[in-house]
């Protein structure tokens, strides 16, 4: 398999920053906006009551109302964290497969181009190996050489 060229690793890094970015931006203005439970329940169900989702999804998404509280915080934290990760390059690949879990959902009950979009991205971001460059990680490391010299007498 042909590693990848520097540019398919530019444009890796220039999508990980721009969502890391976007996605931290978001977290911020929902703390801003002092986002908690009431919001997230009226967004659920609004979103049951107008989506085409299977009665069967739909029943597991009426479970997610008795802890509404817990997982409208987990949202916001989630936002934070893992554009606060995806920035830095750290847990990369773990950080954008939770945003495309959180946005598949969020896509599934409001089928928009924007969630679908976000979440085809970090799809992509957490297939990729964009956490491999440019981050605090591999800055760290002792250098070194790449090559084998010969032992001289």
């Amino acid at each position: 398999m042909k590693p990848f060229h520097r540019r398919d690793r530019a444009a890796l890094i220039g999508l990980r920053l721009m969502v890391g970015g976007l996605i931290f931006e978001c977290g911020v203005r929902l703390l801003q906006n002092s986002w908690g439970a009431t919001e997230f329940l009226m967004r659920l169900n609004h979103g049951i009551n107008r989506s085409p989702l299977a009665p069967e999804l739909a029943s597991l998404l009426n479970h997610l109302m008795a802890h509404h509280g817990v997982v409208a915080q987990s949202i916001v934290l989630t936002h934070l964290i893992a554009g606060l990760f995806l920035i830095v390059g750290v847990l990369t690949r773990t950080a954008s497969l939770a945003l495309c879990l959180l946005y598949l959902v969020y896509a599934l009950i409001y089928p928009l181009p924007l969630p679908i979009l976000i979440c085809a991205a970090c799809g992509s971001l957490a297939l990729s190996d964009a956490g491999q460059h440019l981050t605090l990680q591999r800055l760290t490391l002792p250098t070194r050489a790449n090559h084998q010299s010969t032992q001289t007498g």
